[in-house]
């Protein structure tokens, strides 16, 4: 049956044609991650050593290699491939991680995982409309949604304590609404396929699962979020309660 179900997929796999639109797109995206991840040259010391730090220096092309060997046609098939399909660890592994590599500031690498986490609720939506949301590939989904929002918590704090409170706040605000509609979506889904079919084949009970998770894991960087702001906030007022002070000795002028 997995010999099968490989066999398929092989054939799907090569029936894959690409645009040239598609083709410029892909490989646009290829040197821009080449221009902003250069190979750099190795210290000239002992050969293990040359080695190491050549292989250390070397990793920043490796994915681009990787995706050129696997072609373009599978890594653009990837990007409609749903979790527990066979192209699905191209996309998460592979196209989504050279995607990310071409955001040069903090605020677009943190804007793209934000759009890696609404990908992943895309994904199980189409999941939950087919009646697949099984308890594996739930687990899979939820590791792969908190790895992006730790990602987006470290530079989000990273943003508030280099004083851009403001854009922060609204950007939490902005994310948490996309949150709460791409769920309305799913929940919605979720009613009417057990509409259709019967209580045994529905996705028993896995979307609720998953969004109290989700919502725990985004509640914690909600969380987190507001304490560094917090603390900001604290610590300007206790600058400024000194500066007052301090004035009002004479100390400043």
């Amino acid at each position: 049956m997995k010999n099968n179900k490989l066999k398929k997929g092989i054939r799907d796999i090569k029936d894959i044609k690409l645009s040239s639109s598609e083709k410029l797109n892909l490989f646009t995206n290829f040197e821009s991650y080449v221009k902003n991840h250069p190979v750099l040259d190795a210290p000239k010391v002992n050969i293990w050593s040359s080695f190491f730090v050549h292989y250390k220096y070397s990793y920043a092309i490796s994915a681009l290699l990787l995706c050129i060997f696997v072609s373009a046609s599978v890594t653009y098939a990837a990007e409609s491939a749903l979790p527990g399909d066979i192209l699905y660890p191209i996309k998460i592994y592979i196209t989504e991680p050279v995607k990310a590599a071409t955001k040069v500031t903090q605020k677009a690498k943190a804007k793209y995982e934000e759009e890696r986490v609404m990908i992943r609720l895309d994904e199980v939506q189409e999941l939950v409309k087919k009646g697949k949301f099984e308890d594996t590939i739930r687990a899979q989904v939820e590791k792969e949604v908190e790895k992006s929002v730790n990602t987006i918590n470290n530079m989000e704090i990273k943003k508030i304590r280099n004083k851009d409170r403001n854009e922060n706040a609204s950007s939490t605000d902005d994310f948490r609404k996309k949150l709460d509609s791409h769920f309305q979506n799913i929940r919605k889904a979720d009613v009417e396929l057990k509409l259709d079919i019967p209580k045994e084949h529905d996705n028993k009970d896995q979307v609720e699962k998953f969004e109290r998770k989700i919502k725990v894991q985004i509640g914690g960087f909600i969380n987190e979020d507001t304490e560094a702001r917090d603390t900001i906030d604290n610590k300007n007022n206790k600058d400024n309660n000194a500066k007052d002070n301090n004035r009002g000795r004479g100390l400043y002028r």
